[in-house]
């Protein structure tokens, strides 16, 4: 079975969920360890991009919600943000497929 950061030091993995129940269903059905390294805050992804003042190497953007809408996660400030919040050879990955036809 594949073990995140398995022998990678002191990489870690933060997670803004604006949902709860999406944490427990991970949780429950595809078994997110409680591991320290992964850190899930509870809030607005949008919000957490405007007021962080980290630098990160990865920033993935996944923010459909049950009718595949987005919010301001589809919005060129919102881009704007992740830009200034990456690392200088950061990458930005985008879920860019929804439910809609």
């Amino acid at each position: 079975m594949h073990q995140p950061f398995a022998a990678e030091g002191d990489r870690a993995a933060l997670s803004v969920e604006i949902d709860p129940r999406v944490e427990a269903a991970a949780r429950q059905f595809f078994k997110l360890p409680d591991d320290p390294r992964i850190v899930i805050r509870h809030g607005d992804g949008a919000d957490f991009v405007i007021e962080s003042k980290q630098r990160y190497d990865l920033i993935l953007v996944d923010g459909f919600d049950a009718q595949a809408r987005t919010g301001r996660l589809d919005t060129l400030p919102f881009y704007l943000d992740c830009r200034a919040r990456l690392a200088d050879d950061g990458l930005l990955c985008v879920n860019l497929l929804s439910r809609r036809k």
